[in-house]
Parts: C-alpha cells; structure tokens; sequence
C-alpha cells in the first residue's frame, strides 16, 4: 500500500456520533484533507487514502472534486473470528504482473481446497468462495 504522510492537526469536529480529527496530506499531485475517528482504531478510508491511527469517516481534495463521506457504519458479524487476507511472502518476487496474478490464482486455488477439506467435517458451514477482488494486494 502506498505510504501517505499526512500531517495531524489540533482541528476537531464530531462526524455522527464520532469526534474527528483532522489531517492532511499530498498524494498523487493532489491536496487532501482526511477526517478520521480513533474511536475505531483501524488505519484503512477511502480509495487509497489509509495509514491514520483511526478509520477515515471524510476525505477530499481542495476542490473537492473528489469527496469521500461516512454515511453509516454496520458490524456485519459478532463472531470473534478475525479476517485473513492474502499477503505476500516477503521472499516472493515478481518480474512482472502476469506472474503476480499468477500467484493470487494459485493461492485462491490453495484456499479453495482447504475449504473442501474443512466441508467434509463441518457440513453445516457455508464457506464463500475465494474471491480475487478480496485479495488486498495493490500494483503501482
């Protein structure tokens, strides 16, 4: 993922029913301003934008020609199990992108199997299918 350097300021202004605060930065020739809540610890927003100790909930660029707003939050589950994305052993290397999404099929085909392995002792689970879009895995 890119690596933004945004810049934190005192600025506050409550989104919801969430304090926000304020940050900026220049990603990709543009300015953006970023308002984001620690009240969820989780360093993800919009689009690219990501790497702020707290979820971005509004983002937009000086012209506001791109804008980003919170309009509701869902907890979709209450189970305790976390998510596992795919990541990149650090000792792969890929000359080319042909070879990058070579691998990403190759681990879904991985995750599939284990999936029918675990079927056979938990029938009554629904396991969705391994997705290639749901791979975070970004290519500049």
């Amino acid at each position: 993922t890119p690596i933004i350097n945004w810049k934190i300021s005192k600025e506050t202004k409550k989104i919801g029913k969430f304090n926000c605060k304020k940050a900026t930065a220049n990603f990709r020739g543009r300015n953006y301003t970023a308002w984001f809540t620690i009240d969820i610890p989780l360093p993800f927003g919009p689009w690219k934008l990501q790497g702020l100790p707290g979820l971005i909930l509004e983002a937009y660029d000086t012209n506001k020609n791109l804008y980003w707003y919170f309009k509701n939050i869902e907890y979709s589950s209450k189970a305790k199990s976390k998510g596992q994305y795919l990541k990149i052993p650090k000792k792969e290397k890929f000359k080319n992108y042909s070879e990058l999404i070579a691998f990403q099929k190759e681990q879904i085909e991985k995750n599939t199997e284990s999936q029918n392995m675990l079927k056979k002792d938990y029938p009554n689970v629904i396991f969705h299918e391994p997705k290639m879009e749901y791979m975070f895995i970004e290519c500049e």
